[in-house]
């Protein structure tokens, strides 16, 4: 009894990954581009971002005009802070010695000068930002086995990070 040849059967695979990133900041309202508080609050904020501004400083060199815009950055990304330490509340009491929270030097500074009444989150002249990151990964894969084809999608799977 005779056998036919056995043909082995011819198997190729391709598998294709693709990544897309994106990433979106938001802000809220125009502000003032300098901050217009008490020279408490202005004492307060260089403390707070002192380090930002120091780099500004140094980055900037002479272009004067780039200087504003570098420590409007610093505070931007300081904003939750500078707002902690250096903005007073409606309910802040300057008259006890518990800084409530704020930054001391910044307290101790209104208690002597008692200037700081007007100041609040707008004199700060900062915006919070919220910077938010999507990932979407979407693989597929194809596989040929003697003449058929089998291609197989695997869904996307999208990572949202929000900063904290």
């Amino acid at each position: 009894m005779a056998t036919a040849p056995v043909t082995p059967q011819e198997t190729t695979s391709t598998a294709a990954t693709t990544t897309t990133t994106t990433s979106s900041t938001t802000s809220t309202a125009p502000i003032p581009p300098t901050p217009e508080g008490s020279a408490c609050q202005q004492a307060c904020i260089k403390r707070v971002a002192g380090g930002c501004y120091a780099d500004c400083r140094s980055s900037c060199g002479r272009a004067t005009g780039a200087l504003p815009k570098c420590q409007r950055s610093c505070r931007n990304a300081q904003c939750s802070s500078l707002r902690k330490f250096c903005a007073p509340t409606p309910d802040t009491d300057f008259t006890i010695n518990n800084p409530q929270g704020l930054n001391p030097d910044y307290f101790a500074c209104c208690q002597i000068n008692g200037d700081c009444e007007d100041d609040d989150e707008d004199t700060l002249s900062c915006n919070t930002t919220t910077t938010v990151s999507t990932t979407t990964t979407s693989s597929s894969s194809t596989s040929t086995i003697a003449g058929s084809t089998t291609t197989t999608l695997i869904p996307p799977t999208t990572t949202t990070t929000f900063p904290r």
